[in-house]
């Protein structure tokens, strides 16, 4: 870990930098999946959404909300925890809501499933600048924070045609 009074922050800062990155990336590609799955007739048949906008709509609203009450909330006790628990309980939440999603037979489960994965993400979010704060001098502090925040367009921009073309193959429960 860095401090002021080091001379050297250590080259482990780039490997923590590279993790942050996939990290969000992941999260990002898990957000644009149920876009995806909204166009998918099959999809909105299995969780019975025909002409059922509200509905569908509440399945990304949900996990907005949760993702936005989770980084004001949880990033107080990310700062209890420690960046490294506190990572590491969020991908375990997100990555079993991720799963429970996927077997989900009813929308009921899957919007708990989402709202669950939203606090998950949502606590993962503050630790990320905890991270570079701990890790980094402060003159790349702004380099750094702008290296894992591009995980944000690099996410979907790799999700929109994956999760489309493994949706065309009908393998519609590994989006999630």
């Amino acid at each position: 870990m860095y401090s002021n009074n080091q001379t050297s922050p250590g080259k482990v800062r780039f490997i923590i930098l590279g993790i942050l990155f996939i990290t969000l990336m992941i999260a990002y590609i898990d957000r644009v999946n149920i876009s995806i799955l909204i166009a998918d007739p099959g999809f909105i048949s299995d969780m019975n959404l025909q002409a059922q906008a509200a509905r569908q709509g509440m399945l990304m609203t949900l996990f907005l909300i949760a993702y936005a009450l989770g980084n004001v909330i949880l990033g107080y006790f990310g700062d209890r925890l420690g960046p490294r628990k506190a990572v590491s309980v969020s991908i375990v939440v997100w990555s079993f809501c991720l799963f429970v999603a996927a077997k989900a037979g009813n929308l009921v489960t899957l919007l708990g499933a989402r709202v669950f994965m939203g606090f998950g993400e949502g606590f993962h979010w503050p630790m990320q600048s905890t991270y570079v704060k701990n890790w980094f001098p402060l003159h790349e502090r702004a380099r750094a924070n702008s290296i894992w925040a591009v995980g944000l367009m690099v996410g979907p921009a790799i999700a929109v045609p994956l999760c489309s073309a493994l949706l065309q193959n009908g393998v519609g429960p590994a989006l999630f």
